[in-house]
């Protein structure tokens, strides 16, 4: 109970925030935030626990270019949606659907065969 008072209020003053800096929500944060994107090190760890460490670098070659882009399509909707028409005491809720679907697709993502690169027409490195 205690935890839900506390990540109320910390959600509480980012939505304030958030709503000050509301134009540049749409640009990339930093471009560190690409390099420390948390989907290479999510690609990166199941390949790794897998066994396949060797796969680590195919794996971003192919599928990181998406998935940040999938990533750049799904979270301002997201935030947007959230910040204009979801009530504040469900917000938390919100961000947690929409991370258990964000997270759905990043395994379909992992796991398939399909090149994604191609599907996009985005340039294969």
């Amino acid at each position: 109970m205690a935890a839900t008072v506390v990540a109320m209020q910390y959600m509480g003053l980012v939505f304030t925030i958030a709503y000050a800096i509301a134009p540049l929500t749409l640009l990339p944060a930093h471009p560190i935030s690409t390099l420390l994107n948390p989907a290479a090190i999510y690609f990166a760890v199941i390949r790794c626990i897998e066994g396949h460490p060797e796969l680590v670098m195919t794996t971003l070659q192919s599928k990181f270019l998406p998935t940040l882009a999938a990533n750049y399509m799904i979270w301002p909707l997201a935030h947007i949606i959230n910040f204009r028409f979801v009530p504040s005491e469900y917000r938390i809720l919100y961000n947690n659907v929409v991370c258990i679907a964000r997270l759905t697709g990043l395994s379909f993502l992992t796991h398939s065969k399909i090149n994604f690169m191609q599907l996009l027409h985005l340039p294969h490195f």
